[in-house]
């Protein structure tokens, strides 16, 4: 962003993003996604380096300035092993003409690379990413603000697509950011209300009466099935997306942890290693790669890639908690405990950030204090959720509160974590309960709903 504006950053992220959207349809190429490029930002890191640390031969580089509605963008395609301009372009326009520009720019790669494509590529790089630029705008402000995990940021969003919407009228990208914001409310810890959910189904399928295969639509039925306790469906929807779209990382991402959550890590580990080669530095990713080693009980490695995920989000309020629950899986009970002390935001700061020291408290063996900090309002919150559901069961069975521990247990397997080889063997965190005949017989229901849970899926 080379605008006099900061706030314009939001801007060239989204022409960034559009650009590799469009070359990664081009089915001859590897391209680096989104999030991985946009760390890259910046870079003290030359661009040989780069370039063979992601295994990529060619670097795109460009520039926007923008002046209210006046755009001016440069462009060069470098060769990393000669540091040579395979091509460089200037483009002049207005807001309206940016879909044209991201298509240029599209095509003169394709060609500068001499790349052959097909008919269906070729339509595909001419379709634009929404029906106008007022749309296209907006959604990108509302992308950062979508996936801050922040109430604050959410409302914003909501606020300013509403408006886009009423401006603009049926729009799939609208729909679509307001479908995630609504889900994100819910997804974040932030409220316990349906409502939110029912809402960005309304968007979804909002999305599919305009396009009957539209993989957003599609993905934001994923997501929400995950909230509704439904991971057979949280699977086929984004099983549809990936089919559509088998480049969109986020698809590809919450596919793969479907199938880890559901305990299935043979189908979830070439998901894993796709992202891997396209987007490593995507911190979702090693967060992914972290659950499917602590749902196997490698707990070591797993803390291992927490890690690798938190430095590349430090802010993030997840990982704290995430990391807290793989260490205390090791027994190492005391360091769990430190790590609370040196990494976790305090319990008022977010509901992830409360449920951290609440698993912290058990820890210390201090159930009074882990009672105090669990508030009707944050039970509400973590009661829909299976995820955090079963970190209270851990917390509570450490705490060998054992009719607490199986209530929120239950609750976890009601809302779809049907895991049995990790729920009935490798948690650690749940050893106090495998004595009551109430575990075997909870663990018979989630045996029967894993072994069932392929067919059901429509998978062989």
């Amino acid at each position: 962003n080379f605008s006099s504006d900061a706030e314009n950053e939001y801007f060239s992220d989204g022409l960034t993003e559009e650009v590799i959207a469009d070359l990664s349809k081009v089915g001859a190429l590897r391209v680096i996604s989104r999030t991985t490029a946009m760390r890259l930002k910046g870079m003290e890191k030359d661009l040989r380096t780069v370039a063979g640390e992601l295994n990529v031969r060619y670097a795109l580089e460009g520039s926007v300035r923008k002046a209210a509605n006046n755009l001016r963008i440069t462009t060069q395609l470098i060769d990393t092993r000669t540091e040579a301009t395979v091509w460089s372009e200037k483009y002049s326009g207005t807001l309206e003409d940016v879909f044209a520009i991201q298509e240029q720019v599209s095509r003169q790669i394709v060609d500068a690379l001499r790349v052959t494509i097909t008919e269906e590529e070729s339509q595909q790089l001419a379709e634009a990413p929404a029906k106008n630029t007022f749309a296209y705008d907006t959604y990108l402000r509302a992308r950062r603000d979508i996936w801050s995990f922040r109430k604050e940021g959410l409302d914003r969003a909501v606020q300013e697509l509403e408006h886009a919407l009423s401006v603009v009228g049926d729009d799939v990208l609208l729909y679509r950011g307001l479908g995630l914001a609504n889900w994100m409310y819910v997804n974040a810890g932030i409220s316990s209300d349906l409502r939110y959910i029912e809402e960005a189904e309304r968007y979804a399928h909002k999305i599919l009466d305009m396009d009957p295969e539209n993989h957003y639509g599609r993905a934001l039925l994923g997501y929400t099935a995950v909230q509704r306790g439904n991971v057979v469906e949280w699977i086929r929807q984004l099983l549809r997306a990936v089919e559509t779209d088998p480049n969109e990382p986020d698809h590809v991402f919450w596919l793969a942890g479907g199938w880890t959550f559901a305990g299935f890590p043979d189908r979830a580990a070439p998901l894993y290693e796709k992202l891997l080669s396209i987007d490593p530095l995507f911190d979702y990713l090693w967060f992914g790669l972290g659950l499917s080693d602590y749902v196997e009980g490698r707990f070591e490695q797993a803390a291992e890639m927490y890690e690798k995920a938190r430095r590349l989000s430090p802010d993030h309020p997840a990982w704290a908690l995430v990391t807290t629950q793989t260490l205390a899986s090791t027994g190492q009970f005391e360091l769990a405990i430190e790590h609370i002390d040196q990494r976790a935001a305090a319990p008022d700061s977010h509901p992830l950030s409360r449920l951290t020291h609440i698993l912290g408290h058990a820890l210390r063996g201090d159930a009074q204090s882990a009672d105090e900090l669990t508030t009707p309002e944050f039970t509400e919150i973590m009661w829909v959720d299976w995820s955090y559901s079963h970190i209270m069961a851990q917390a509570y069975a450490v705490l060998r509160k054992k009719d607490e521990a199986f209530k929120w247990l239950e609750r976890a397997v009601e809302r779809g974590y049907i895991n049995y080889p990790f729920l009935s063997e490798r948690d650690t965190l749940l050893e106090n309960l495998r004595q009551d005949p109430r575990f075997g017989e909870l663990m018979e229901r989630v045996r029967t709903q894993w072994e069932g849970f392929e067919a059901a899926v429509g998978v062989k």
